[in-house]
C-alpha cells in the first residue's frame, strides 16, 4: 500500500481552513498521529528496541515509536528476543552461564525486572519514570512505524483523509470553544458544525478501515 508522510494532513488541513492553524504544528502532529493510532494497520507493527538514559525524570521516544510495549533497566538491545517476545515473560539469552551445561545459551526471565506499568507513562514524544531511575540507562521496548528522511511518520494513503477531518474538528474545537460560551446567537449553529466535522472524521476512520481491509467497531476516537 503506498506510503505517504503524516505532514501532508497537517498541510491538507491548512489548505480547508486557514493559515492560523499552522501556528500550532507540534500540537497538529500530537493529534494527527493519535488519529493515525486510532485507525490502526492491518499488518501491525513489528517490534524493537533501544537504549535510553533517564534525564530529569523522563526519556525522549523514537522518532519511529508507535507506541511503547515496556521499558527494562539496564541495555537488552543486543540480548532481546523480539521476534518471539512475549511481554508478559521477557526473555533474553545468557552466554556460558556454567561450564557443566552442554549447550551455549539458556533463557533468562525478565519479567520481574521490567518496570510496571504504574513506574512509567508515555505522554505525546516523552516517556517520564520515576525518579529512583534517574540517570539509568534503561531499554525501551516498543512497536515502530516507517519514517521518512525529515522524520515524519510515514502512514498509508488511506489514512490522510481521516486524519485530516480529525485535524479539522479537534482544531474547531479547541478554538472555538470560547464562542460557544460567549455567544447564545451563534451557539446552537456552531455546535451544528461541530458536530458536522465530528461525524465527518467518524466516518472516514470507518472508511479508511475499510480500504485497509480491517473494519473495527470503535467508530469515534473523541477524548
Amino acid at each position: 500500500m503506498k506510503k505517504v508522510s503524516i505532514r501532508q494532513t497537517i498541510l491538507n488541513a491548512i489548505d480547508d481552513t486557514d493559515d492560523n492553524i499552522a501556528r500550532h504544528m507540534n500540537m497538529l502532529i500530537k493529534w494527527a498521529k493519535y488519529c493515525e493510532k486510532a485507525v490502526g494497520s492491518k499488518n501491525g507493527y513489528r517490534i524493537k528496541s533501544s537504549l535510553h538514559t533517564v534525564t530529569d525524570g523522563e526519556i525522549m521516544s523514537p522518532d519511529d515509536c508507535y507506541k511503547v510495549l515496556g521499558v527494562i533497566p539496564g541495555d537488552y538491545t543486543d540480548q532481546l528476543n523480539l521476534r518471539y517476545m512475549n511481554l508478559d515473560t521477557i526473555n533474553v539469552h545468557i552466554e556460558n552461564v556454567s561450564d557443566d551445561l552442554d549447550f551455549e545459551w539458556v533463557w533468562g526471565d525478565l519479567s520481574t525486572t521490567k518496570l510496571p506499568s504504574m513506574l512509567w507513562e508515555e505522554i505525546g514524544d516523552r516517556i517520564t519514570i520515576v525518579d529512583q531511575y534517574e540517570d539509568t540507562d534503561v531499554t525501551l521496548v516498543y512497536q515502530f512505524i516507517e519514517v521518512g528522511e525529515d522524520g515524519y511518520w510515514l502512514i498509508n494513503e488511506t489514512h490522510v483523509d481521516a486524519i485530516t477531518k480529525y485535524l479539522i474538528y479537534k482544531y474547531a474545537k479547541k478554538f472555538m470553544f470560547k464562542n460557544f460560551k460567549a455567544s447564545k446567537l451563534t451557539r446552537q449553529s456552531d455546535l451544528f458544525m461541530l458536530k458536522m466535522y465530528k461525524d465527518d472524521y467518524s466516518h472516514a476512520i470507518r472508511n479508511a478501515r475499510a480500504l485497509d481491509g480491517e473494519e473495527s467497531p470503535m467508530n469515534t476516537i473523541d477524548r
